[in-house]
């Protein structure tokens, strides 16, 4: 597989390295004709164990997971549940032996069983947590987009299933995380965490393989997946009178010629974006500025320091942690002018922003400040915002 990796550092020149990618689901119908579904990710896996608690009737149950993760054609929902069994059932198929990983329990049978047999597969897939964890799953999903404390518990269960699976240790992935300044989001897939840890178990310094595998992600087929990532947010209150400086920054990212730095114009821009929409965020959480006193206050008034209060909104659990590690700690560290700061890295707003640092323009804090971005999607997202 070819990559798009542009000056990951200049000064550097190895091979690129592949790196694992979810593939779609690509078919043909007689009724649709050319039909693709998109790979699994973190958030379908916890939308189709919320459908199997809503959802009795086995072909619909399909037929709403199949519709789900339809990318092309457009067609409604209506006009999919209504192609005959066959087809619907040759399509899910196809599904089916694509994503491997989540029909780990399927068992082949003949067509007269197959709707009950797609549905079971999911479920006993969901079975693996132990009484306890089953137990609170349906609470937890019906709230899960209706508070922070439920998106932290959603954190919870999906770790401990990625670790249970693929036998990683928690506290070990996290430390390889937060040492390379990577995090993740809950719209990436479970298999680039995976890649991540793994590359952490390799002796020696492995800054080098962990960007790849972060840019790589993103940049792979003309940055597929970042133009993916940013139409997420396309519907998104805070983000939508942005969209189209998000959408301009990946085509710069795409398009840019090779005599020509694209990072260098599209971090300061993302890290705008940033501002504004943290800023917009606690004015519709009710925060205040007060001019007089440049203090932040809540709503009887009381001053509050805005990286505590964002900070606070965000973590809550181990995994979060890192994302709000590099959003505070590294992205907004504290900064005076002249002064080295605490965490030496280039991603850094206040160096940036006031010209201190010109060294910034890479790749992958490009692909950082879209991360950033994404945490403070899933953040106003599930704050109602």
């Amino acid at each position: 597989m070819n990559l798009d990796i542009r000056r990951l550092d200049r000064q550097e020149d190895e091979p690129s390295v592949s790196v694992p990618r979810p593939g779609h689901t690509r078919g043909r119908t007689t009724t649709l004709g050319e039909v693709e579904l998109k790979y699994v990710s973190v958030d379908d896996l916890i939308h189709f164990a919320e459908l199997a608690q809503e959802v009795e009737d086995d072909r619909l149950y399909v037929a709403r997971v199949l519709h789900h993760q339809l990318v092309r054609p457009t067609v409604s929902f209506a006009d999919l549940s209504a192609l005959p069994d066959e087809e619907l059932i040759e399509l899910a198929r196809k599904f089916v032996n694509n994503e491997t990983d989540l029909f780990t329990h399927f068992r082949p049978t003949s067509d007269l069983g197959f709707f009950g047999d797609f549905k079971d597969a999911i479920q006993k897939r969901s079975r693996r947590l132990d009484a306890d964890l089953q137990a609170s799953l349906e609470a937890i999903l019906k709230a899960l987009r209706q508070a922070i404390e439920p998106a932290l518990r959603e954190w919870t269960d999906l770790w401990r299933r990625f670790a249970e699976r693929y036998e990683i240790a928690e506290d070990e992935a996290i430390d390889v995380l937060r040492q390379h300044k990577w995090f993740v989001t809950p719209s990436l897939p479970v298999t680039l965490v995976f890649e991540a840890a793994l590359i952490g178990r390799k002796p020696g310094d492995r800054r080098k393989e962990m960007n790849r595998l972060f840019v790589g992600y993103f940049s792979s087929n003309g940055f597929a997946n970042l133009d993916q990532l940013v139409e997420r947010w396309s519907e998104n209150p805070i983000f939508q009178p942005r969209t189209k400086i998000l959408r301009d920054c990946v085509q710069t990212l795409r398009h840019a010629a090779r005599e020509y730095n694209p990072s260098n114009v599209v971090v300061p821009t993302l890290i705008a974006q940033i501002d504004g929409i943290q800023t917009e965020f606690m004015r519709r959480q009710g925060l205040t500025f007060d001019v007089r006193s440049r203090r932040w206050r809540v709503q009887d008034g009381t001053p509050i320091n805005k990286n505590v209060w964002l900070r606070r909104h965000i973590s809550g659990h181990k995994i979060l942690d890192v994302g709000a590690d590099l959003y505070f700690d590294v992205l907004f560290q504290r900064s005076l002018p002249g002064e080295p700061l605490k965490t030496p890295f280039t991603f850094s707003r206040h160096k940036i922003i006031h010209g201190e640092q010109v060294k910034y323009g890479r790749i992958d804090n490009s692909i950082r400040a879209f991360l950033a971005l994404d945490l403070l999607a899933a953040l106003t997202h599930r704050a109602g915002s």
